[in-house]
This record gives structure tokens, C-alpha cells and sequence, in this order.
């Protein structure tokens, strides 16, 4: 048995209407398109190709779109020319894009290939060009002196207190005093001198010790912040 007619005023336009279904509430699809809309979240953007602003809804997950319309996205889909800044050629690199599984243009890339990329970072260009100084050679026995220091401080890394079975692999051996400073073998490779890190903290203070800073040095075991971090103690560490 169909609904008995009832007399409704739309929500939009504020216009009286007749209906046979008591849900509704918008008297034409216009309004019934309004009323879907208006709590909607708009943002207006920048088109990432042409540049133009363009207004944007919100759809599932928060996703909005970069392009203003499928030309400007064929556009950017397309190959760029770059010149690469180490040897000069002109190509059009690319990159796998893992959410598509597809190949597509590479517009960071600043050299044409990885070969240039590593030969980009060699030498007086790399982050840790150290003056030209020559690479320290360990002494034949540096696996057994390592290994020595990493049982003295039982597998575990002297600053987090990460324990070797919860890095996954071997920690690392670190220099406090670099062999660059003493100039010998035998001094640099003393068990006074070397300390066991995880690999995250062997590069903080590799790092603090380039640029100079003051960093926590091992046998301070666990800092305030780690300790406070990890709720550790030295004797649980130990």
C-alpha cells in the first residue's frame, strides 16, 4: 500500500512540496544535490602542472588531487628532458613507483643515471670528505680486536643499551680517539680505546664528532633521555 501524500518544506530553498516518502527532505535533485554537498570539506589548490587554482572535495581516505583536469595529468605523465649535472646528457630519467607498479617520470632525479649519482658524491663532493685524508686500513687482526671489545661489553651497545640479538647483526665497534689522531695502529685499535654501538648510535656520534659537538661517550652508560626512553638500568642492561 503506497505512503499517503504529505505536505514537507524543503531544507535548501525553504519551498513547500508533496511527497509520498517521509524520509525525503529536498523538494528536486537539485537541492537533493545541494543538500549532499554541503558538508562537503572544498580546498583550493594549485594545479601541480599548469599552476591554475582549482577547488577540490575530499574522497575516501583523505585523498585530494593534484591536477586540475586529465590534460594537465597526461602532461605530467609524460617524460621530462633533464640535463644531468655531472656529465651533461640530456635524458629523461625515471623511477618504479611502488603503489602503481609501473615506471614513471623522475622529476628529482638531478643525474642521468647511478653511476653518475655515485660519482656525483666521490671525493671533494661526498658529505664525509674528510681533507683528502687516506683511508684507515685495519690491522690484520682488527675482527678478533673487535670481537674482544664486543664480549667486554657483553653484545650490548654502550649508549641505548640495544642489545645484539635485538639489532638484527654484529654491533659496531666504534673509535673514541680516531686512528687519524694518533697516527698508530696499535694505539687506535686498544680495547681503552674502542667501545661497542648499534648502528644508529655509531653514526649520531660519528656524526656529533664531525660537526664538533658534545655528544655522550660510552662508559657514561644510558644517557637521561635513553635511560628515561628505555626504562632501563645498567645492571639490567649488563
Amino acid at each position: 500500500m503506497p505512503y499517503a501524500i504529505i505536505n514537507k518544506t524543503c531544507i535548501i530553498c525553504s519551498q513547500p512540496f508533496r511527497t509520498r516518502h517521509p524520509d525525503t527532505v529536498t523538494c528536486s535533485r537539485i537541492c537533493s544535490a545541494a543538500y549532499r554537498t554541503k558538508d562537503v570539506t572544498r580546498h583550493t589548490i594549485k594545479c601541480a602542472y599548469c599552476g591554475n587554482e582549482f577547488q577540490v572535495t575530499e574522497h575516501g581516505g583523505g585523498k585530494i588531487r593534484k591536477f586540475c583536469n586529465m590534460t594537465c595529468l597526461r602532461a605530467a605523465s609524460k617524460p621530462t628532458h633533464k640535463t644531468c649535472e655531472w656529465c651533461g646528457v640530456v635524458s629523461s630519467p625515471i623511477k618504479w613507483d611502488k603503489k602503481w607498479k609501473r615506471w614513471v617520470p623522475n622529476r628529482t632525479a638531478r643525474t642521468c643515471s647511478k653511476a653518475c649519482h655515485k660519482a656525483r658524491f666521490t671525493g671533494e663532493n661526498s658529505p664525509m670528505w674528510q681533507g683528502g685524508i687516506t683511508a684507515y686500513h685495519r690491522s690484520r687482526n682488527w675482527w678478533e680486536i673487535a670481537e674482544k671489545a664486543r664480549i667486554r661489553d657483553k653484545h650490548t651497545c654502550q649508549r641505548c643499551g640495544k642489545k645484539q640479538t635485538e639489532n638484527g647483526r654484529k654491533l659496531d665497534v666504534h673509535h673514541i680517539i680516531t686512528y687519524h689522531t694518533v697516527n698508530d695502529a696499535k694505539k687506535a685499535n686498544r680495547l681503552s680505546n674502542l667501545v661497542t654501538l648499534c648502528r644508529t648510535c655509531h653514526r649520531k656520534v660519528e656524526s656529533a664528532a664531525k660537526n664538533h659537538r658534545q655528544v655522550v661517550l660510552p662508559f657514561a652508560l644510558f644517557d637521561q633521555e635513553k635511560r628515561h626512553a628505555t626504562g632501563r638500568t645498567r645492571s639490567q642492561a649488563a
